[in-house]
């Protein structure tokens, strides 16, 4: 059993850099004829290795952001978190930092805590989410908010929104707050009185924060040296491994 591995020979245009690992094939394969030097070198891995496991070792360097709950207060439904990357190398990069975070959490009701590496403290409640510009997708200056009730149990709120003077279309404003899992209790003479659940903003909080702030740090996580590939070109552009001896070839850039 074998498989066959293209590796950049060269840097290429945009993120192809020398030693990113490109594609595997079962051996024996069959490669075109750009598929080699000078562009390409190609190793055939023998072994148990798969063409499944090796593609992890082309897999982009994206680092995702979560967070975890230092406090929740009950009374006023307020969270303290802390949030940080999951990927980060012995270097800090892909560390999280406020210049990622400060154009989208201050829309969202979020207000700033406490910085540490890797580490960024905020505090935000579900009122101040529910009544944020990122809820509504629109400026709020001419819009006032009301909580008219809250329960603990089950973290409902009951909130009041007054766009009299803000001129929304009253279908659009009900869209809103639809989209963003509410439900609209009543919509009349621009007065929009709606609940949603303190599981439903967390929710949602946690789908735009990956979509939006997650990264891409590189296109490989893993590569090959320069100097492996230098050696596999002066030797003709091929070479042979076992899985042990082409996986201790791999480079993690987590590990620099």
């Amino acid at each position: 059993m074998a498989i066959e591995s293209l590796i950049l020979a060269i840097d290429g245009t945009g993120w192809r850099k020398k030693g990113y690992v490109i594609y595997e094939k079962d051996s024996p394969a069959v490669w075109g004829s750009r598929e080699g030097l000078p562009t390409f070198i190609r190793v055939t891995i023998t072994g148990d290795l798969t063409v499944e496991q090796a593609r992890a070792y082309r897999e982009p360097w994206n680092c995702m952001y979560d967070w975890t709950v230092n406090n929740h207060n009950v009374s006023l439904d307020g969270y303290r978190v802390t949030i940080f990357g999951d990927k980060v190398n012995t270097s800090g990069v892909g560390a999280i930092t406020r210049t990622k975070l400060d154009n989208h959490l201050p829309n969202m009701g979020f207000v700033f805590f406490a910085e540490a590496a890797n580490a960024l403290t905020y505090d935000f409640s579900i009122y101040t989410v529910a009544t944020s510009q990122w809820f509504w997708g629109r400026d709020l200056t001419d819009v006032t908010f009301q909580e008219n009730s809250y329960v603990e149990g089950t973290g409902v709120h009951t909130i009041q929104a007054d766009y009299g003077t803000a001129g929304w279309p009253m279908d659009r404003v009900a869209k809103t707050v639809e989209q963003k899992g509410g439900v609209v209790l009543t919509n009349i003479g621009s007065v929009i009185t709606f609940t949603i659940e303190r599981s439903v903003v967390n929710t949602r909080l946690k789908e735009h924060f990956r979509q939006f702030i997650d990264e891409k740090v590189e296109e490989r996580q893993f590569y090959v040296s320069t100097a492996y590939v230098d050696s596999v070109v002066a030797a003709g552009g091929t070479d042979t491994k076992t899985k042990a001896e082409f996986l201790a070839l791999i480079n993690n850039r987590l590990d620099e």
